[in-house]
């Protein structure tokens, strides 16, 4: 049946993701959002989608509401929209009106790439998509629905999928979750709502997840689904899966783990291993994930990394890439209390690169700037390496040589204006 939703904070990552799959499902949709462009305005474009700026004015009956978790009470529209007591969900809870046995790939780093890697190994069939980095897709009548699961304030307890995977359980979010035990404690519970669970085995905490129906991966001999690596070049990874040989075109010792997890989903749903490998040869990261672009001799990178462990794995597959070469970044750290907690690892990971910059914390809609912690985090990084503000002038494009723009805000609108100004 077909149904008009309206999306409040339409642009956000998985807000326009599921915004593109309901379209494609035959359903009618409208949203609102600040009126600056993101990336992830780019397939609501595509598909002609209304996009309003933000106005209590946009909210009317005849509409079901489908609202960010980013937004609360306060915002204009979601307050009319409660007032009127019109029908609303908020985005996680939205997600289960996507049809299709559900394959949730949850885990604190990976997710995106994971759900990306096992929507283009799964192409064949009648599926649909919902992604972190804003891509969404539906066929219709699917019959996968394959989505992202995140922990943040445990949303995904709503959730009962046929698959679950865990890429990895580590702290993170530290506004919500106090202790790396409760984090666990939340990754076991959706499990418990599982018909089966793939885990990464060779995460400490991810092994302590029990489940009747669980398989493991990894490079421990213990795992159902071993990994051994033979070969490893610039150009990407050559490895075993027990006993069947695979290539990934692309570096990074994580992505053999992303590319597992949906390689075991593909084997589970009944696919060939020469079929599985005939997707994954000409497999594309998702956006903002080792995204590179080239201008004169300089190699421009835009990555979405903004987790220690995620930004220590990020040097190892850009020096992998790009052996000998100098690689220096600008980052811009997400959320004050994310960057706060987490502030001795984000100094040690970027101190693998050569020259770093740091930009204002990007405090997302869920955090207000605040000065004072602001100075904080200036102080602390001013105390391990030379804190410098980036200009775009300090980059040489006759030199050969990695710019990384790397966080989970807006640093990228560098690169966009770099861009803009050098490519045309």
């Amino acid at each position: 049946m077909k149904k008009k939703y309206f999306f409040v904070g339409i642009k956000g990552s998985g807000m326009s993701a599921l915004a593109q799959c309901l379209h494609d499902l035959g359903h009618e949709v409208s949203g609102s959002d600040v009126e600056r462009d993101f990336a992830t305005s780019e397939g609501l474009r595509k598909r002609d989608i209304p996009i309003y700026p933000f106005n209590e004015r946009n909210i009317e009956g005849g509409f079901h509401y489908i609202i960010s978790a980013a937004y609360d009470d306060s915002h204009p529209e979601v307050k009319k929209i409660k007032e009127n007591n019109y029908p609303y969900q908020y985005y996680h809870e939205a997600l289960s009106t996507v049809p299709g046995n559900q394959i949730a790939i949850s885990g604190t780093h990976g997710k995106t790439t994971t759900t990306s890697l096992t929507a283009q190994i799964l192409k064949s069939k009648r599926i649909a998509m919902v992604s972190g980095d804003g891509t969404g897709f539906a066929k219709k009548n699917p019959k996968y629905f394959i989505y992202e699961a995140c922990e943040y304030k445990n949303h995904f307890h709503v959730f009962h999928p046929k698959i679950l995977v865990i890429t990895n359980i580590e702290k993170d979010h530290p506004d919500y979750f106090s202790t790396i035990e409760e984090v666990i404690d939340a990754f076991q519970k959706i499990a418990n709502q599982a018909e089966e669970i793939i885990i990464n085995g060779d995460s400490q905490n991810g092994r302590k997840i029990s489940h009747p129906k669980r398989t493991t991966f990894g490079f421990r001999p213990d795992n159902d689904y071993r990994i051994r690596l033979i070969t490893q070049t610039k150009y990407g990874f050559t490895f075993l899966v027990n006993h069947q040989v695979y290539f990934i075109p692309f570096t990074g010792k994580h992505m053999i783990y992303n590319a597992t997890a949906a390689i075991i989903i593909g084997l589970k749903l009944g696919m060939r291993r020469d079929e599985i490998q005939a997707q994954l040869h000409f497999a594309r990261l998702p956006r903002r994930r080792m995204q590179s672009f080239q201008v004169g001799r300089t190699i421009l990178i835009d990555d979405y990394a903004h987790h220690p462990t995620e930004i220590l794995a990020l040097h190892q597959a850009l020096r992998q890439k790009y052996p000998g070469l100098k690689i220096n970044v600008i980052f811009q750290p997400h959320t004050y209390s994310r960057t706060l907690a987490f502030r001795r690892q984000f100094a040690k990971a970027l101190a693998r690169f050569d020259d770093v910059y740091i930009e204002k914390v990007f405090a997302s809609a869920r955090e207000k700037d605040n000065e004072e912690l602001q100075n904080k985090v200036n102080d602390f990084f001013r105390s391990f390496k030379v804190f410098t503000p980036f200009v775009l002038q300090i980059i040489d494009f006759s030199k050969e040589e990695v710019w990384v723009f790397l966080g989970a805000g807006i640093v990228n609108h560098w690169l966009d204006h770099l861009l803009k100004s050098n490519l045309k």
